[in-house]
């Protein structure tokens, strides 16, 4: 009997299983976890075994997990948009999914036979050099992992690189050695793709543990919205956005008891370290050099040290599209990759659409026999790609004429030469006028990635066979229409609904795109540099190292919040302080509605806190920038002369007669102006302890409209 007959009898054997435990006996709490872990590994060695039918036992169970674990997901999505999740959905979804992986193995031709990579025997000195490089490959990470560990802070901080030991590039730098170590001198190339996936982890993994309550902005509001999703199965109005992310965190929240925060704030920086090495190991060929996880050190980590839908929805669909690479040799079935494109999309449609139009698109480039087919399959292949580029500005355009958002569009500027000189300088850095080494290293380093992923690309057309010359073709072309769309997005459309600052956003994302298509066409281009580099002169060789090496540690640098001498960091992060004074406003209130003016530190520490507790009419009580009404009032106030009737304001907004204003010591004028509230406000709460220094404390001033303007000092005994 062949494997599929076998695997379908155990599959419903387990699934029959699974529905009389969750249906006869609910509560038996061991048993119901059993049942489900046995499910999910069964069904994903089944899944993994036919998705890449070359692959280890061990390799196979983990790229079929994470297959498993998105087709859970994608239907759990559609599941959201019919009626609430649950336990219910829980276990529906499961089955479905359970039924796909069986079906899958029905509906794909048998795999072909495909010879395996040629191994090296593993004698002693292999085993000892690799167990030495692999040593002090943890030895490099866990330095800089125990550092963020035992200097994390609840204080407010701009950038995490004051409070690091002076050793941690070099630490993160030593970390991608020892991939490239294990590549050269051990010839061990699954192995040097676990070691990147710890050198990636290094540099992700600091934020979560350094930053204590939390990292960022927009986290606390996604926490606060999977709460929400956990507490009542589902959000009203319903978003075509995000889901794809929060059905999944919940998800895992309730079948492993789990608390959300810690799902949310650990999902992609460790999903990064294990899907995109994963995926390298899966796709390799036989002629590529062992050094190609080495290559990922020009990965942008900055888009994965926080989990939100945009930066999870790029690493699914960089997932999909290394798998891509591995559809044309047999390697990869291409259902892989187009889970993880269908993921992405579900997750983030800004990311998800362009990502996986392009995954189809390459897909469609498969070896074909007949002339016809072929052509066919190129030029839909070819509409696919252009689809990708355009497919965002043409459904923000589509969008803002149906009065869904509200864009204005003017198409006049496009033909206008301004935007198009600001693209060239984009993916051709120019030199700076002022340089400072390593703060000006680093920003050259994120301002010259574009045109080191093109040149790769275009490398690897140049070098490749006539007929292998399409995907990268494809890649490039669809790369580059992907900037001249955001170009044209950013110069033609509005965003005047957005913050200041957040009205390029959109634009400048379909760019961050662009670049995670490049990648994996130029991993490559890079891993034959660097085998090449071995066999050259000795100084040629460590010059090229060493150069790699800092530009890991560049882009390690502008991963995570920077304040130097080229970056002002204007971002705080949520402090103890910030907790104390949201709770002391709510004790303050007495129960009364209010409405606060402060920055947006001040604000998630309240969503954290409180979720999102009220709203006037789509005014939220506290500032949230993308809202920008109510944080432009707060700017009004601590950027011109406040007074009462900004107060005044800002009480209208909110709908209530109660109004407080947060002060942050760390604000440009709080000196100043912590001067002028008080002599306009009724009563002032301190918070926290200014004598330990900037980021430690903060003034709450409490204004209520329906009582006389009477001064007045409250001590709130934190």
């Amino acid at each position: 009997m062949s494997d599929r007959p076998k695997d379908l009898i155990a599959g419903i054997i387990i699934a029959a299983g699974f529905v009389i435990i969750r249906t006869v006996y609910p509560s038996a709490g061991v048993a119901n976890e059993f049942i489900l872990l046995l499910a999910i590994l069964f069904f994903s060695q089944v899944l993994g075994k036919r998705l890449i039918p070359t692959a280890s036992l061990i390799t196979a169970i983990l790229l079929g997990l994470a297959g498993f674990l998105g087709i859970q997901s994608i239907l759990q999505t559609v599941w959201f948009y019919a009626a609430p999740l649950g336990i219910i959905s829980d276990a529906w979804t499961m089955l479905g999914t359970m039924a796909i992986c069986s079906i899958i193995p029905w509906i794909t031709p048998e795999p072909k036979e495909c010879a395996p990579h040629p191994r090296i025997p593993w004698n002693l000195k292999r085993i000892t050099v690799a167990a030495v490089i692999t040593a002090a490959t943890l030895g490099s990470s866990g330095y800089v992992l125990w550092s963020a560990i035992r200097l994390s802070t609840s204080s407010a901080i701009r950038t995490p690189w004051p409070i690091l030991p002076a050793g941690t590039l070099l630490a993160i730098a030593l970390c991608w050695l020892g991939v490239l170590l294990m590549a050269w001198l051990a010839s061990a190339p699954a192995i040097a793709a676990i070691l990147s996936g710890i050198a990636i982890f290094t540099t992700t993994a600091i934020a979560p543990l350094l930053y204590r309550i939390g990292f960022g902005f927009d986290g606390f509001l996604h926490i606060a919205t999977e709460r929400l999703i956990l507490a009542s199965g589902t959000l009203t109005p319903k978003p075509l956005y995000y889901i794809g992310q929060y059905v999944f965190t919940t998800w895992l929240s309730r079948i492993a008891n789990l608390p959300i925060n810690q799902v949310d704030r650990w999902l992609v920086p460790a999903a990064a370290a294990i899907f995109i090495p994963l995926a390298l190991v899966v796709v390799r060929k036989r002629h590529e050099p062992a050094s190609l996880a080495f290559g990922l050190f020009i990965l942008p980590l900055a888009a994965f040290v926080a989990t939100t839908p945009q930066s999870f929805s790029y690493l699914l669909g960089l997932t999909a599209l290394l798998l891509v690479r591995g559809t044309d040799d047999g390697t990869v079935n291409p259902i892989a990759p187009l889970i993880f494109a269908g993921w992405s999309a579900a997750v983030h449609p800004i990311a998800g659409i362009p990502m996986a139009l392009l995954t189809i698109a390459l897909i469609l480039l498969r070896p074909f026999h007949t002339r016809i087919l072929r052509t066919i399959s190129r030029t839909l292949a070819v509409l696919l790609g252009i689809g990708a580029a355009f497919a965002i500005p043409v459904l923000f355009y589509i969008s803002s004429l149906r009065g869904t958002t509200p864009i204005e569009w003017n198409l006049s500027h496009l033909w206008t030469v301004h935007p198009w000189i600001g693209l060239f300088k984009h993916l051709i850095p120019l030199p700076q006028n002022a340089f400072v080494v390593w703060p000006g290293w680093s920003s050259l380093i994120i301002l010259s990635l574009p045109a080191i992923l093109i040149t790769a690309n275009i490398v690897a057309i140049i070098h490749a066979k006539k007929e292998d010359r399409w995907r990268p073709a494809l890649v490039l072309g669809t790369a580059l229409l992907l900037f001249v769309a955001g170009a044209a997005l950013k110069t033609a459309g509005n965003f005047a609904f957005l913050i200041d600052y957040e009205r390029g956003n959109y634009a400048d994302r379909l760019a961050i795109v662009a670049l995670f298509c490049l990648i994996p066409t130029a991993l490559p281009v890079i891993a034959t540099l660097i085998k090449r580099a071995r066999n050259a002169r000795p100084t040629l060789a460590a010059g090229l190292i060493v150069a790699c090496l800092v530009t890991a540690s560049a882009l390690s640098y502008d991963a995570l919040p920077r304040n130097d001498a080229l970056v002002a960091g204007h971002g705080w992060s949520v402090s103890s302080s910030d907790i104390a004074a949201v709770r002391a406003i709510e004790r303050n209130s007495g129960g009364r509605p209010y409405t606060v003016l402060a920055d947006q530190s001040v604000s998630a520490a309240a969503v954290s806190q409180y979720g999102f507790k009220r709203y006037n009419g789509n005014i939220f009580y506290y500032p949230i920038p993308t809202g920008g009404k109510l944080y432009n009032i707060f700017l009004k106030i601590t950027y011109n002369q406040p007074s009462r009737d900004t107060i005044k304001d800002a009480a209208k907004l909110g709908g209530t007669k109660l109004v407080y204003v947060v002060l942050n010591d760390y604000w440009w004028n709080a000196p100043q102006l912590a001067d002028k509230l008080s002599l306009i406000a009724q009563a002032t709460i301190p918070i926290g302890k200014a004598t330990q220094g900037i980021g430690h404390s903060e003034n709450i001033y409490i204004f209520d409209l329906s009582k006389p303007s009477i001064r007045a000092t409250q001590d709130s005994g934190s």
